[in-house]
């Protein structure tokens, strides 16, 4: 009785498994067809790296939020620029100043999808999550005039700027030849 159990088991798994090992490699003209009319990879390759970032369009930061925050905002944004200028020099005296609740709309939308994601990488770190404490200021982010260089920085409770500096490798090249993102250890100024 059990070897009949045996039996009828096996038979049935293996007629199911003939049924879908002839299924499977049954020849299909309009399976074959479509897949002979198809651009070659190389052809669709282009198009896909190509594409730009996709962000959410929103207003302005400095358009939705009140004058008074806005001026406190900017007083600790130039407080801040101006320390990394004593630290840094003179080269970032020009560089770009975006509050990080533009930078999405005023930089991140201009990148291809996959330069897109790994500033966002850098940018979001693991760095500038424990790096933040209750009472920090909102940051604020210095992009170099070759875009390939930026700073995120912000002003502490107590005064102090904390600072992370993001930076696109040139040697090691992204599928796109674009270059990647990544971020340094945050620095604290007193």
């Amino acid at each position: 009785m059990k070897a009949k159990k045996i039996i009828a088991l096996l038979s049935t798994v293996s007629i199911l498994a003939i049924g879908f090992a002839s299924y499977s490699f049954a020849s299909n003209d309009q399976e074959q067809v479509e897949i002979n009319d198809q651009k070659p990879y190389t052809d669709i390759k282009p198009q896909l790296l190509d594409e730009k970032a996709e962000v959410r369009d929103h207003k302005p930061f400095t358009e939705v939020t009140k004058p008074e925050v806005l001026d406190f905002l900017n007083k600790s944004w130039e407080k801040g620029k101006n320390k990394l200028i004593e630290i840094k020099g003179e080269k970032i005296k020009d560089w770009k100043l975006i509050n990080v609740g533009d930078v999405d709309i005023e930089f991140v939308k201009n990148l291809s999808k996959e330069e897109a994601s790994s500033f966002n990488k850098a940018f979001f770190s693991e760095e500038r999550k424990n790096s933040l404490q209750v009472g920090d200021r909102f940051p604020a982010l210095l992009l170099s005039n070759s875009s390939d260089e930026a700073i995120l920085f912000w002003e502490r409770k107590n005064g102090n700027i904390v600072y992370i500096e993001l930076s696109k490798s040139t040697g090691t090249k992204s599928v796109n030849g674009t270059g990647s993102w990544s971020n340094g250890t945050a620095t604290e100024l007193r």
